[in-house]
């Protein structure tokens, strides 16, 4: 018995992990999506749970005897392992070697949530690394990232970036202050020096540029006013009064799913989770710092919520709070700072961000189109992909949610943690 099957067989899944296994011995399936079935059965079980079950797991005997001999003869013992990162980290406690290697299900406040942390987050980061390679480019830029806030919300990140194999460094206040003063910290402090931030516009003329040399035909300042669901095929309505009929539609319209493709989808038993659209407002403001004194950052506040903040190059520090904005219909918005907003994201900076002028500002206005639990929806339905719900933390995983959107269209399935419900 294998360790997945040991560990799926106590949680109560195993009779899907064996099904995804056979559709894998018959080629149906690739070894990625079986770990994306096998993590789905370890949803909401606690990390001490596995910890504790893997107490039980039988190991072939002589790896004690194998460890001594290769650290008596100046040889380091290393685990290479596809087990997962559980199973190799039991095995490195037990036996005293060093454990290389094995995916990971991804963990937040003590329990697993059912995703293979490689498949979002270190994807990503490959994604963004060929874009790169592609387009001859920088995209991406490594300033550092910094959490501040309640212990129990950092700390809950440094598990969830250590599970992913993210090195991370906890600092005192002072010694943050010390490293950006531009910032005023409070709580716990959390530094990851390989994050950063994208550079959005260059990445949006790459993606487009890329896309027209592989033939796409791109269409600027025209509106797509409906479609139609055929059974088989779809067929798209622009407002020049242009119709294209196709075997497989991609709307990617995050704020316009609702109204767009919402009724297509229920007609076919797949309503859409409701997605509430709000007007962000967050503002760049003016900073004499050098460029090179600022990461990105994420304060936790004290009293719930979040405010995040970066430096967009020739523009200023820009902030803002996460979330928080009213709810707007996309179609019909003014664009208007609301005033006392404005006010306390003022008095924010000039409480938390000393390293800017809060008086010198200019406001910007996106569009958050929030999922129930902040989760990315992604999914079909005959010829209809929908991808929405990406809560104000999409563009980061723009490359793989391509991929992912990419395999869709063309009859692949879909990752679980994305999915809508079944009818």
């Amino acid at each position: 018995m294998s360790s997945s099957s040991f560990i799926a067989e106590r949680l109560g899944h195993q009779p899907q992990l064996d099904r995804a296994e056979a559709r894998y011995a018959s080629g149906d399936l690739t070894n990625e999506q079986v770990s994306v079935t096998d993590a789905e059965g370890w949803r909401a079980v606690s990390v001490a749970t596995v910890a504790q079950l893997l107490e039980d797991l039988p190991l072939i005997a002589g790896i004690d005897e194998v460890v001594t001999w290769c650290r008596g003869n100046q040889i380091e013992p290393v685990l290479a392992s596809l087990a997962w990162q559980p199973v190799s980290d039991m095995i490195e406690r037990r036996h005293g070697l060093t454990a290389n290697g094995g995916p990971r299900v991804r963990a937040a406040d003590g329990h697993y949530d059912g995703t293979v942390a490689e498949h979002s987050d270190e994807r990503a980061w490959d994604a963004w690394a060929d874009l790169e390679a592609a387009s001859g480019r920088t995209l991406l830029d490594r300033t550092g990232a910094v959490d501040h806030g309640p212990p129990e919300d950092v700390d809950a990140i440094a598990v969830a970036l250590e599970e992913a194999g993210v090195p991370v460094e906890r600092l005192t206040i002072d010694e943050a202050t010390a490293r950006w003063p531009g910032i005023a910290f409070e709580g716990t402090v959390l530094a990851h020096a390989s994050a950063g931030r994208i550079r959005s516009a260059e990445t949006i003329e790459v993606l487009l540029d890329l896309a027209a040399a592989d033939g796409a035909e791109l269409r600027f300042g025209r509106r797509v006013v409906s479609l139609d669901d055929h059974g088989a095929t779809a067929t798209v309505h622009l407002d020049d009064g242009t119709a294209v009929t196709t075997p497989s539609v991609v709307a990617a319209v995050g704020s316009w799913a609702t109204p767009l493709v919402g009724e297509l989808f229920a007609r076919r038993g797949a309503g859409l989770p409701a997605i509430r659209v709000t007007q962000e407002q967050p503002a760049h403001f003016t900073s004499n710092l050098p460029d090179e004194a600022w990461p990105s950052f994420v304060h936790h506040l004290l009293d719930g919520g979040d405010v995040y903040g970066l430096l967009t190059p020739g523009e200023g520090v820009k902030v803002g709070f996460h979330g928080t904005g009213p709810v707007v219909d996309p179609d019909h918005r003014d664009r208007t700072p609301v005033a006392a907003e404005v006010e306390r994201l003022q008095a924010y900076v000039t409480r938390f961000v000393p390293g800017v002028d809060a008086t010198a500002l200019a406001m910007i206005s996106c569009l958050y189109d929030n999922s129930p639990g902040d989760d990315f929806v992604l999914d079909r339905r005959g010829p209809l992909t929908v991808a929405t719900g990406f809560s104000g933390h999409g563009f980061k995983f723009a490359p793989v949610l391509g991929e992912l959107l990419a395999d869709l269209a063309t009859g692949g399935e879909p990752l679980p943690r994305f999915a809508l419900p079944q009818a």
